[in-house]
């Protein structure tokens, strides 16, 4: 690939990241509400739709901009969040090394946290590596998410999308991993005094049966989408 400049770079293939055309030709519009006199008063809904429509791609292609350019800290902070999750399971292990009672079910859980943990961890680590160079040069040379989301071609935006998409699913797994290993841990920990304790009460959404699920759910979504099996299932 050349050396990036403001000149036209064609490359070719259905599965570059970047566009066939990578120069951006600025179009400036302007849309104008007027209210004549006999004019109709009334807003045009067809307008505030694709208005609210332009928006939301906007919003999208900032912070597709905004992922792919600071990816290396967004998937440090995954991969960080990933193995501070286990850390409730870890101490649920030192309880059983020093003597507190936990039964299979308990067991069960924390295995699963740690499991949970590992594959998150190696799928934030896989999304880095898989990010090709030619993504992060033009999200730092971009002026804006707009300009960044144009350079794109169909697959590299296919390629951002399903990369943010697994980064959000792959935090949140991280997210109620760390919670249901609490819960775990307080289930351990105050087991006689369940009903009584607020903190209980707190974390019992997030217990394994409910909060297994939901992480399960998300880490599946994850490496749905980090593996492209979304986008070839749709096309």
């Amino acid at each position: 690939m050349g050396t990036y400049n403001k000149q036209t770079t064609r490359i070719k293939g259905n599965r570059n990241i970047v566009g066939n055309n990578n120069s951006v030709n600025s179009r400036h519009e302007e849309h104008h509400y007027h209210y004549h006199q006999g004019a109709s008063s009334k807003p045009n809904k067809s307008d505030d739709a694709a208005g609210a429509g332009i928006g939301v791609l906007f919003a999208l292609a900032t912070t597709c901009w905004f992922f792919v350019k600071n990816s290396d800290a967004v998937y440090f902070y995954l991969q960080l969040a990933a193995c501070i999750s286990c850390a409730p399971i870890i101490a649920t292990w030192l309880l059983v090394i020093f003597g507190n009672d936990v039964d299979n079910k308990q067991t069960v859980a924390a295995c699963y946290g740690v499991v949970i943990a590992f594959i998150t961890f190696m799928l934030a680590l896989y999304g880095q590596s898989q990010l090709d160079p030619a993504l992060l040069l033009l999200s730092q040379n971009a002026k804006n998410g707009w300009e960044f989301w144009q350079r794109l071609s169909p697959y590299g935006q296919e390629v951002v999308i399903g990369s943010l998409i697994s980064a959000i699913c792959i935090g949140g797994a991280a997210f109620f991993n760390f919670l249901m290993g609490l819960f775990v841990t307080w289930d351990v920990i105050a087991s006689d005094y369940y009903d009584s304790h607020v903190m209980s009460r707190i974390l019992n959404p997030f217990r394994p049966k409910i909060g297994g699920v939901l992480i399960a759910f998300l880490t599946l979504i994850a490496a749905a989408f980090q593996f492209g099996f979304v986008f070839n299932f749709i096309k």
